[in-house]
């Protein structure tokens, strides 16, 4: 695949998820006015459903069962704490979803919003 089209593909996927992740902010918002925007949160729920599916690709390629049974799990442990994490706002989901991501920089984003935040999410 061209480097172009990969670029705006990638580019037209991350508009789409801060698209939906905001759209979700704006009716929840309007259902509770008093509360923080949760646009962020969102976000990170929206990026990891998908994260966690794709999982399945590497299936076919896992040498034994076990490590089969590991991305299975982490397939749907992944999707799931990303469908929660959108619907209920819960502290594991919230923590599974951005331990889950291994990347240094979300963390540290997500460690300064959690701290700020963790009031807000529910049990």
């Amino acid at each position: 695949m061209e480097p172009v089209l990969r670029i705006v593909g990638a580019a037209a996927i991350l508009a789409a998820l801060i698209y939906a992740a905001r759209a979700l902010d704006r009716n929840w918002r309007a259902k509770h006015p008093e509360e923080k925007p949760f646009a962020w949160g969102y976000f990170q729920g929206l990026c990891f459903f998908p994260a966690g599916l794709t999982w399945f690709v590497f299936l076919p390629h896992a040498a034994t069962w076990r490590l089969w049974l590991i991305i299975f799990v982490y397939g749907i442990a992944g999707s799931y704490a990303g469908y929660v994490l959108i619907k209920e706002k819960k502290k594991w989901a919230w923590l599974f979803v951005v331990i889950a991501q291994f990347n240094l920089v979300t963390w540290i984003i997500n460690a300064i919003y959690g701290k700020n935040r963790w009031k807000e999410f529910r049990r």
